[in-house]
């Protein structure tokens, strides 16, 4: 069963999912090491505060239990923390010392065992676990406190924080993954955008999008000027093969309505030598159309999109059309030759599609050149291609360059032929990746064919002029 493709908005929605996750992970380990820090930054807050406060109330301390004859053991409440039987392991016990470092009074909890620290912040390892203690001295009584707290307020202080900063983190990450999605969505609304406007496309007359470039992202503006580009040449096409397909059904459909009429005729007359005229005419219609439909065939063949080429020498196929062409130009008395004819220009091409080019050209030169005059056939190597240059003495194409190339096209209507040969001419070039225009600039009116050098343009790539 085939699978459906997965859509953009799918895709780049597991990509966002996938980056947060990442991003989670990561920031989710740094939250753990934070809360440590944060946990070990508030434990120093509160033994500090709490040693100041100690400090603030020592002579009174002390002299409340020097009266009370009771410095060691006795239970002690009332004060900065709370001593009874119940208390918490994330309270801070103190004891305080002289500076020798003899014990005067310690809060139930602190470990007798704990060995004096010098000032400031420290550790002390103690049954295995690791005290957190702050030592400052008491200048007015010569006395050191010393306030300490229970390792597993550190761990449980730390997880507190770790709590709470994953809660931050989970409800910012949400948040960002919901406003990521709307972004998504609101991103890729020129896309379904242009997907209702292609949708719309009617493909009988293709037409381009309307989007402006101007009003869509950057990325999507070179696609749509694409896609505009593409759709133009579309129309162009449909447009072309609308008119072709007319002018087909017209060209073939005049001769074979005189085929019907001379039938018509030859069922109503017994004259032989009307019958004889009707059907010359009858034959002379039939050969017009045979000839329509071989050069339907030609520009068919000229027109698929790829073609097989090879090396093939220019100067052989020139003398073939000559010759072929001969009996045509001495028909209407013009001489027909080639002055600049050399062997050893090779292009890229095939050789039925080359002569078929060669062909229309020189068949449509000779037909318009005036009597006792000449039609010369040139090859010139230029620096970066090869041209096959084709002279005559005719009225020239000036008028009407721009529609030489349509099929069907004839400049008078009452001019023999088809209509296109000269669109079989430009597919063949185009399909060979050659060039082809007419020059009127100089004494005599000609049409030059050019190939490059390397014809690497001609390999594969078929006629994509849309002269159909």
């Amino acid at each position: 069963m085939k699978i459906a493709a997965i859509s953009l908005h799918v895709r780049l929605a597991g990509l966002l999912f996938l980056m947060l996750c990442v991003a989670a992970a990561i920031l989710f380990v740094d939250a753990r090491h934070n809360a440590r820090e944060l946990a070990a930054m508030d434990i120093d807050s509160r033994l500090q505060q709490t040693a100041i406060t100690l400090a603030s109330a020592s002579s009174g301390l002390l002299e409340r239990f020097q009266n009370s004859g009771r410095l060691h053991d006795t239970r002690i409440s009332g004060l900065i923390v709370d001593d009874s039987p119940g208390r918490s392991v994330n309270t801070p016990v103190f004891a305080l010392r002289r500076n020798d470092g003899e014990l005067v009074l310690r809060s139930i909890g602190f470990p007798e065992q704990l060995e004096p620290a010098r000032p400031g912040f420290s550790r002390r390892t103690l049954d295995g676990q690791r005290w957190r203690i702050f030592s400052t001295p008491i200048d007015t009584a010569d006395l050191i406190i010393q306030v300490a707290i229970d390792p597993v307020a550190e761990r449980n202080r730390a997880e507190v924080f770790e709590k709470r900063l994953q809660q931050y983190l989970f409800w910012l990450f949400l948040a960002l993954a919901i406003v990521g999605l709307l972004m998504l969505w609101r991103g890729l609304a020129p896309i379904r955008q242009l997907q209702r406007v292609l949708g719309q496309i009617d493909v009988h007359h293709p037409s381009p999008t309307g989007l402006s470039p101007a009003a869509l992202p950057r990325e999507l503006a070179g696609l749509v000027r694409v896609i505009d580009a593409l759709l133009s040449r579309l129309g162009r096409v449909v447009e072309r093969q609308r008119v072709f397909a007319a002018a087909a059904n017209h060209e073939f459909r005049t001769p074979l309505a005189g085929c019907q009429s001379q039938v018509d005729f030859l069922r109503r007359t017994h004259d032989p030598s009307h019958r004889e005229a009707a059907l010359d005419r009858i034959d002379e219609r039939i050969t017009h159309m045979t000839h329509l439909a071989a050069q339907l065939q030609q520009l068919a063949e000229a027109s698929q999109l790829g073609i097989d080429t090879r090396d093939v020498h220019l100067a052989p196929i020139v003398r073939q059309v000559i010759a072929m062409r001969h009996a045509q130009a001495h028909a209407k008395s013009v001489s027909l030759g080639a002055t600049v004819l050399p062997d050893d220009i090779v292009v890229r091409g095939e050789p039925t599609l080359l002569q078929s080019l060669i062909d229309n050209l020189l068949g449509n030169a000779i037909e318009v050149a005036p009597m006792n005059t000449c039609v010369d056939v040139q090859l010139e190597r230029q620096e970066t291609s090869v041209w096959l240059r084709i002279l005559d003495a005719g009225p020239g194409t000036r008028a009407h360059e721009e529609r030489l190339f349509e099929p069907f096209f004839r400049v008078e209507k009452a001019t023999p032929g088809t209509g296109l040969g000269l669109s079989i001419v430009h597919a063949v070039a185009d399909a060979h990746g050659a060039e082809v225009w007419f020059d009127n600039t100089g004494p005599e009116h000609s049409v030059v064919v050019s190939w490059p050098t390397d014809n690497s343009a001609s390999r594969g790539r078929g006629w994509q002029s849309g002269a159909l």
